[in-house]
Formats: C-alpha cells, sequence, structure tokens
C-alpha cells in the first residue's frame, strides 16, 4: 500500500497493491481511515474485505 497527500488541500490518495498488481485505489479526507485501512490490509490483503469494510476504497 501507498499514500500519497496532496500538496494544496487535506486529501490522500490510497493505492494497494499485491504481487505487481493494483488492487485496490481511493481517496480520503480522513487520515484515521488511512492508517485503518493500511492496518487492514496489511493484516490480511483481501481486496473484497478491505473495500467491504473502508468504503473510500474501489477496485
Amino acid at each position: 500500500m501507498n499514500v500519497l497527500m496532496a500538496q494544496e488541500e487535506r486529501r490522500y490518495l490510497v493505492n494497494c497493491w499485491a504481487g505487481g498488481v493494483h488492487m485496490a485505489t481511493g481517496e480520503t479526507e480522513d487520515l484515521s481511515e488511512v492508517a485503518g485501512a493500511m492496518n487492514s490490509w496489511l493484516r490480511t490483503p483481501r481486496t473484497r474485505q478491505l473495500v467491504a469494510q473502508w468504503p473510500f476504497l474501489r477496485t
């Protein structure tokens, strides 16, 4: 997972990767959502569960 911050606004861009394949992406203004999604992805990297639990992400 990588996270980028927007330069002029409070926005975080999230990308989830597995084996070189881009599995999910999304953006949010809430850093706690980013941290929670990152924790979920690192514990159990299952795309369907991730996007169900964190609605700001999509496949």
